[in-house]
């Protein structure tokens, strides 16, 4: 069974949290709630759909559009550009 969809949500890494550091750093913080707003957006997607819930292992295949941080070099950027 293949599900696509779209996620309208600003990408962002994974932070490194410690045991009680996670309820104290703000990124820690932001990174749990960005995880639950991508939650929240499948959840939302498969009930309107009337799908149920996914169990078990699965495969994700994700693209990923960002724009180029300016403190690349314009040699750089021309090669992110160009898909290098």
């Amino acid at each position: 069974m293949e599900i696509t969809f779209k996620l309208d949500i600003k990408v962002m890494g994974a932070v490194r949290m410690t045991r009680n550091g996670k309820w104290v750093n703000k990124n820690a913080q932001r990174y749990l709630a960005y995880k639950d707003e991508i939650r929240l957006q499948v959840n939302a997607y498969m009930k309107q759909n009337g799908l149920e819930m996914l169990r078990g292992p699965i495969h994700v295949d994700m693209k990923v559009y960002m724009a180029v941080p300016n403190s690349y070099s314009k040699k750089r950027k021309a090669a992110c550009l160009n898909g290098e």
